[in-house]
């Protein structure tokens, strides 16, 4: 996920602004970055600044048995 993330934080600005280059559809570079910001770099940030609060307060063992596994079967 986090490999997918740091792709899309280099190429989502040039394929919105390609796809709305082939659509002539006019989108203000202002929000395009506004977008990355707020839909990739945001969440990016949030789940690190988790992962690293979570295995310093409580260890690796417990963020592995604890934290990541999911609840459903």
């Amino acid at each position: 996920m986090a490999v997918n993330n740091l792709i899309m934080l280099v190429a989502f600005a040039p394929i919105v602004m390609f796809l709305c280059g082939v659509a002539n559809v006019v989108v203000p570079p202002k929000v395009l970055i506004t977008s990355v910001v707020v839909f990739i770099v945001i969440p990016l940030a949030a789940g690190w600044l988790t992962r690293t609060a979570v295995l310093t307060f409580h260890g690796q063992e417990w963020f592995e048995q604890n934290f990541l596994p999911s609840p459903l079967p």
